[in-house]
């Protein structure tokens, strides 16, 4: 796992309310479409069809990334899932981080143990 994967879990959990947002807007598309089936053509309704079905791919892409950050997170010690949370994905500054961590930790020291953690692994 490296960093640019963290913030890609980041932009998955903002994709994925996007996403079904979007979603919602189609389907309710689909049911104006539907209602004025007479006055449009089969086509709009087919192309409706191929839309959801870009945008639930979309959708399946993003759960599959925040479930391997997920996963990879319950595999690293509590300490460190802690700091991920606060500075990848709170978006905390590190003296934020400290404060939240505590033990007399400085922004210093858990910016750096973050480090030494994110290049060991």
């Amino acid at each position: 796992m490296n960093k640019n994967m963290l913030n890609d879990y980041v932009d998955a959990c903002e994709l994925l309310r996007e996403t079904e947002e979007d979603i919602q807007k189609a389907r309710r598309l689909r049911k104006s479409v539907i209602s004025d089936l007479v006055k449009e053509p089969l086509q709009n309704l087919e192309n409706l069809d191929t839309k959801e079905k870009i945008l639930e791919e979309r959708k399946a892409g993003a759960v599959r990334t925040m479930i391997e950050v997920e996963a990879w997170m319950n595999k690293i010690p509590s300490r460190m899932q802690r700091i991920v949370r606060y500075k990848i994905f709170k978006e905390m500054t590190w003296r934020e981080v400290a404060v939240r961590i505590g033990r007399n930790a400085t922004a210093e020291s858990v910016k750096k143990e973050f480090q030494r953690f994110m290049d060991s692994n």
